[in-house]
């Protein structure tokens, strides 16, 4: 009776995993003469995601930046794994200290990824309402969009140390980049 008990649970594992497992590929070997055995792989299913094509330059510049900044605008190099620049898809204009940190970025083709960790002021950046405000990590920044398209979003970032009235001034100075 024990034997059949654990028989039938056996072969209710087996029968569950081969429905579970979908479409599947069936190898037989022969392990000696008269005996075989048969094995079962599931399917590997892969997805492939849609290239996302990279924003155009940034269209503004800062006439104003804070007094680290170390020289004009830098060529971004890897931040690491900052949530601020490092989204796919977007074009970035830094601005670094002495050390290499980053202390001004602007990004377009993203609004903040992360939400904001304060009350937002409403101001006005290159004519559009946009939001002013902190966000984690004593961060802050503006953000505004100039229409629905994705390549129109653009965000701001001040990094620590900062404050309010940094992120302000350099906000509105902003102009077309020509």
């Amino acid at each position: 009776m024990y034997g059949f008990l654990v028989a039938r649970t056996f072969l209710a594992l087996v029968f569950l995993l081969a429905a579970c497992a979908g479409e599947a590929t069936s190898t037989t070997t022969a392990l000696t003469a008269g005996a075989t055995t048969t094995s079962s792989a599931p399917a590997v299913a892969t997805t492939s995601l849609p290239t996302l094509e990279s924003c155009d330059d940034v269209p503004y510049r800062p006439l104003v930046l804070p007094e680290r900044v170390a020289g004009a605008e830098t060529a971004p190099s890897d931040l690491g794994n900052d949530p601020y620049t490092a989204i796919p898809g977007t074009s970035l204009k830094l601005w670094v200290d002495a050390n290499s940190a980053p202390v001004v970025a602007l990004v377009r083709g993203s609004l903040p990824p992360e939400a904001w960790a304060g009350p937002t002021a409403r101001i006005e950046v290159v004519r559009q309402d946009a939001a002013l405000g902190p966000l984690p990590g004593d961060v802050w920044a503006a953000a505004w969009f100039e229409s629905e398209d994705r390549c129109d979003l653009y965000t701001l970032i001040l990094y620590p140390p900062t404050s309010a009235d940094d992120a302000l001034e350099v906000a509105e100075s902003l102009i077309p980049d020509r």
